[in-house]
């Protein structure tokens, strides 16, 4: 699989184009410049306006309320529209053009208010340096824009007269013009400069065939991001391991490294529509060791219940026969999971059905023991040991070994919370709830929640016995026992699963979102 994308990773992009990464921190950019002016425009309007020659005041009553328009509708559209490459230049032009005309409209009647000048050079200057940073186009083309708006100084003090201002002297007029176009002309070095930063942030960005363009979260074990695939129109998602994680000598990471290789082979072969698919694999020129999966719409079970509350016992069977098909899989294979939790089962819509739920983060934390190598976990080095709130008793104290029926602990723990709205244990340190699991008999999800029927609390807590002899015997068992028991259950339906999502995530139904294009 590391060889998958290697033809490809090889052939360089067009130099002309931006990658997506540039393209969300240029609408940024633009963004924040359109907020910041018309903040500025506001203030100037209302507080200084005032105070100074008469026809500066009526001229501006005209011009800074328009620009202050001007600049809000482009800060709308930056911030609504789909971001494309064309579009943000025409977007950055418009805002440097905006800008300038309203600098250029002021300024006459600005200067000639002053009882004495200050300075003759336009505040133009400033505009025309900030059209590299906002204008994402070639240094010739970003030059050319600076002209043009070095060109309206000049421009507006020549025109003034028509307004009322008095006339400048020719020499005056070519005093205004030549710090802008000065300017202008400087502003090749800086955009020849962002180019070549951008070249090599965007090589930066780059794991084999993936430019990373988003983080989406961070953790224990490292930071996930939102990428796309550089030749493809596909978005994924890759999780990059923390260096440190990998072992502090080079023996040690080079053999953290084989056996993340090892694991992301067996989990690619896992076929179920349950588990979240693995594309890619690799290192990284730092030593992150990542994996480029699916990019999934929805969300994680544990911002569910904590958004909206319990769920309905037929819904958490419903969720829990998918995670059993997931578990049943991997155990075969002799993968386990170890890290099953809340937030690892991510629920959404998937093609045309609703309420899918994927496992995720297979063999990231921990797996099976590999040949010679007794505990597998990565935690050899101090990495994470597992999520105390749903931690199997035989986890947390090694005294018997760990198989499948630890992971059904752990979906028991998520059933629990999914019912009750809580988790089965809580305490003041993450010790205190591991002490918990492994002394304290639950109570039973009917006591913390309404309307959980015997049946499945009995099920529940069968998956919580400290004794992994008293679990069900295996995921495919407790999949056929939740089948049974939904029997009784009402049906929950593909309508209802729709209804649910358009009522309380209706973006999540859409297609995924779409990167900018290049």
């Amino acid at each position: 699989m590391r060889t998958l994308f290697r033809a490809a990773s090889t052939r360089e992009p067009p130099r002309s184009t931006l990658s997506a990464a540039d393209l969300v921190l240029a609408r940024r950019r633009l963004l924040g410049a359109c907020l910041l002016v018309g903040a500025t425009m506001l203030a100037y309007w209302l507080a200084f306006l005032s105070v100074w020659a008469e026809a500066s005041t009526a001229l501006g009553r005209v011009v800074a309320p328009t620009s202050l328009g001007l600049f809000i509708a482009l800060g709308i559209a930056v911030w609504r529209l789909t971001t494309t490459r064309r579009r943000l230049i025409a977007l950055g032009v418009a805002f440097h053009l905006v800008l300038g005309g309203a600098v250029s409209a002021m300024e006459p009647f600005d200067l000639e208010a002053m009882t004495r000048p200050v300075t003759l050079i336009s505040w133009n200057c400033v505009n025309v340096l900030l059209v590299p940073l906002l204008v994402p186009a070639s240094p010739g083309a970003a030059m050319a824009v600076a002209l043009l708006i070095a060109s309206l100084t000049p421009i507006g003090f020549a025109l003034a007269p028509l307004a009322g201002a008095a006339s400048q002297p020719a020499g005056v007029l070519v005093s205004l013009g030549g710090p802008p176009l000065a300017c202008a002309l400087l502003s090749l070095l800086p955009s020849n400069v962002l180019r070549q930063l951008r070249r090599d942030l965007s090589r930066a960005r780059r794991l084999g065939a993936y430019e990373l363009v988003e983080k989406l979260g961070a953790g224990g074990m490292g930071e996930v991001w939102q990428a796309r695939h550089r030749f493809l129109v596909r978005s994924a998602a890759i999780k990059l391991i923390k260096p440190e994680l990998l072992g502090r000598s080079a023996e040690a990471r080079d053999h953290a490294v084989a056996r993340f290789e090892r694991e992301a082979q067996a989990i690619a072969t896992l076929e179920s529509p349950h588990t979240v698919e693995l594309y890619d694999f690799g290192v990284a020129d730092d030593g992150a060791f990542y994996f480029v999966m699916e990019l999934l719409r929805g969300v994680d079970l544990q911002r569910l219940v904590d958004a909206h509350g319990p769920l309905a016992p037929e819904r958490v069977v419903h969720l829990l026969v998918q995670a059993c098909d997931s578990l049943a899989e991997a155990h075969a294979l002799g993968l386990v999971h170890r890290d099953v939790k809340p937030g690892n089962l991510f629920v959404g819509p998937r093609g045309q059905a609703d309420d899918v739920l994927r496992v995720l983060d297979f063999g990231l934390v921990s797996a099976r023991p590999l040949e010679g190598e007794g505990d597998a976990r990565v935690t050899r080095d101090g990495a994470i040991q597992g999520t105390p709130a749903t931690m199997a008793p035989e986890v947390a104290t090694g005294e018997s070994p760990v198989d499948g029926r630890s992971d059904l602990y752990a979906l028991g723990c998520v059933a629990y919370f999914a019912l009750a709205g809580e988790p089965v244990f809580e305490g003041t340190t993450a010790m205190d709830v591991v002490l918990k699991h492994v002394t304290r008999t639950p109570d039973a999800p009917s006591t913390r929640a309404a309307g959980v029927p015997p049946a499945l609390d009995a099920l529940v807590l069968t998956c919580l016995e400290k004794d992994p002899a008293a679990r069900p015997a295996s995921a495919e068992a407790l999949a056929a026992e939740l089948r049974e028991l939904a029997r009784a259950l009402p049906e929950w339906t593909p309508e209802r699963a729709r209804d649910w999502w358009e009522d309380h995530a209706p973006e999540a139904r859409s297609h995924p979102a779409r990167l900018p294009r290049r």
